[in-house]
């Protein structure tokens, strides 16, 4: 984003990069500061919120973040957990299923990145 003009900072457990000026902060789930939400918290990955040893730092962010609009992406499978947290906790939710405009396949045998297809994305 800062290449692009857009000045953002970027909080991990191994580095912090503060730019003056930035508006945005990227940051790993445990570092996410709920006193910093802004007017916006964009929570991704938040499948994780179900996992026995991370799932604490989604389901805390979802519960202190202080922004006025806090969006969850999550796959499907996830929608029904997120859709509980909130009501148990009286939050007002509305749930937003987007159509992946592409299939997701597995490749059957090893690409050599030379050989992408142009703008594949790549999960691994």
């Amino acid at each position: 984003m800062n290449t692009d003009g857009i000045s953002c900072n970027l909080l991990t457990g191994e580095e912090s990069v503060e730019v003056e000026g930035a508006q945005i902060t990227a940051a790993t789930i445990e570092m996410f500061d709920s006193s910093r939400s802004g007017r916006c918290v964009v929570i991704d990955e938040a499948f994780m919120i179900a996992d026995a040893e991370r799932g604490w730092a989604w389901t805390r962010a979802l519960m202190e973040g202080q922004a006025p609009e806090i969006r969850l992406i999550c796959s499907p499978a996830t929608t029904n957990l997120i859709e509980q947290l909130a009501e148990a906790a009286s939050l007002e939710y509305e749930t937003i299923v987007h159509t992946r405009l592409t299939p997701l396949t597995v490749a059957r045998e090893p690409w050599p990145l030379e050989e992408l297809p142009s703008e594949t994305i790549l999960v691994a």
